[in-house]
């Protein structure tokens, strides 16, 4: 019988050997698998946002002026410059503020002798209007 025994108790001791490996192996895989979803779940936010930002980017191209914006923005900036070019500047400005400040001055001297020529034709007006009488 002790072979009998001891053949039971290494028989034991084997399933426990195998079922705490077994045990072991479950348990690394486990993590593993664990660790891999992490991965997976990281990958996956990071095509997300990569997609997000190609969004975006499809969305903001759309906005940027080809050439041909380009050269008609060109053009236009040419004309723009060429009528500046010919506009007066500020020493043409003061210039002709002070020719209408004469002519202002002009006027209010002419106003003042038509307000004295009035004043006489009034008077010839009443002279000659007494003598008719």
């Amino acid at each position: 019988m002790p072979l009998d025994s001891i053949t039971f108790s290494g028989v034991m001791q084997f399933i426990n050997a195998v079922g705490v490996l077994a045990v072991g192996v479950y348990t690394w895989l486990i993590s593993r698998s664990v660790a891999n979803r992490e991965a997976i779940d990281k990958l996956v936010a990071r095509q997300a946002e990569s997609d997000r930002r190609i969004d975006h980017l499809d969305s903001v191209s759309e906005h940027v002026p080809t050439q041909r914006d380009l050269a008609e923005t060109e053009r236009r900036i040419e004309r723009l410059e060429s009528i500046f070019d010919h506009a007066p500047t500020h020493q043409d400005l003061s210039q002709l503020h002070g020719r209408i400040n004469d002519l202002s001055e002009a006027v209010s001297r002419l106003v003042g002798v038509m307000s004295a020529v009035q004043r006489s034709l009034d008077r010839v007006e009443t002279k000659l209007m007494q003598e008719a009488k």
